[in-house]
């Protein structure tokens, strides 16, 4: 239903003469559904739905094992690249992959290992900080002790006064310090 919502806005937006803009996450969950994620990607560019005009890649991890530990599955870097390459080159936007970092099973070698495959495929990437968030199966005490997981707090924005900015951030699991 999202394809839908997203023309409905558009629509609206063409009515009522409107520069109404809309923010979403990346597609790291969204299996199996590449031509789907493509016809959102698409309007959004078509429409100038977003903030900002950028291509973004959402990847937990291009190691198995890393994946197997938090239960996910990514659409492969090949694919995506398949897919958002030709809609980069055609909108002249940047394409870049969103990683979080510390994921539990990573290492340094796996950290250069997925550096590597990035840079070789040219790609910029953002790195985010782990948040270990009370709704997520990674908060259960179990896989806590499991994985080793070690926390912060972080009480502040990176750069400014943020409020509501108290998290718990991931800065060790068995596999790094």
């Amino acid at each position: 239903r999202d394809v839908e919502v997203m023309q409905e806005l558009i629509r609206l937006r063409k009515q009522y003469n409107t520069n109404v803009k809309l923010g979403y996450g990346g597609f790291a969950k969204t299996e199996n559904k590449l031509s789907y994620i493509k016809k959102l990607v698409t309007l959004d560019l078509d429409n100038q739905l977003s903030n900002k005009a950028e291509i973004k890649i959402s990847l937990q991890s291009l190691d198995q094992q890393i994946l197997d530990n938090i239960d996910r599955k990514n659409i492969s870097l090949d694919q995506q690249l398949e897919v958002f390459r030709p809609l980069s080159k055609k909108n002249q936007l940047p394409l870049y992959i969103e990683i979080i970092m510390g994921l539990p099973g990573m290492t340094l070698d796996k950290f250069y290992h997925e550096l590597d495959v990035l840079g070789k495929n040219n790609l910029s990437v953002m790195w985010f900080e782990w948040l270990l968030l009370p709704e997520t199966p990674a908060y259960n005490p179990e896989y806590i002790r499991q994985f080793g997981i070690k926390t912060t707090n972080k009480n502040q924005g990176w750069a400014w006064q943020e409020d509501g900015a108290d998290r718990n951030i991931v800065i060790q699991t068995n596999s790094y310090s």
